[in-house]
């Protein structure tokens, strides 16, 4: 009999200082032959070259820089804690991340890296928008532009 994988997506609160946090990640769980056979834990972590690399942006006169994400907010802060980045936005749409890019165009040339389709508008209205990563959908490598001319 074949193994059957079973998702389930989570939103952990925590409730200290009567706050609720909200922690988003997803759990796998493996049955083969009829039990419980592993389970996976999936949530996202900063790449361990993360802070050298933006260390050396900062070093080549990058003077600001933001992560404007849809994912919920304390996923946001839990990324960007440390890294000594100027703003932390999560739970962002699409309109929301344009915005976010208009307005820092007007302090200078802004460059948006985006990797998903709803980063296709913002990466469209930035001085310079890349598509990264091998998952980049169609429509986010389409908007990578030059001269932020969307919208």
């Amino acid at each position: 009999m074949a193994g059957l994988v079973l998702f389930c997506a989570l939103s952990l609160f925590d409730h200290g200082d009567h706050t609720f946090t909200r922690l988003d990640m997803a759990l796998l769980f493996y049955l083969g032959a009829g039990s419980l056979a592993g389970h996976f834990l999936l949530a996202d972590a900063v790449r361990p070259e993360t802070p050298l690399a933006l260390q050396k942006l900062r070093q080549a006169g990058i003077k600001r820089i933001v992560l404007a994400s849809g994912d919920a907010q304390a996923v946001v802060d839990r990324i960007g804690e440390g890294l000594g980045l100027d703003l932390l936005r999560g739970e962002l749409k699409p309109e929301e991340k344009v915005a976010i890019v208009r307005e820092e165009r007007q302090s200078g040339i802004t460059l948006m890296v985006g990797d998903g389709v709803n980063d296709a508008p913002a990466l469209a209205v930035a001085d310079v928008g890349i598509s990264m990563g091998a998952t980049g959908s169609a429509a986010a490598t389409g908007a990578s532009t030059t001269g932020g001319g969307c919208c």
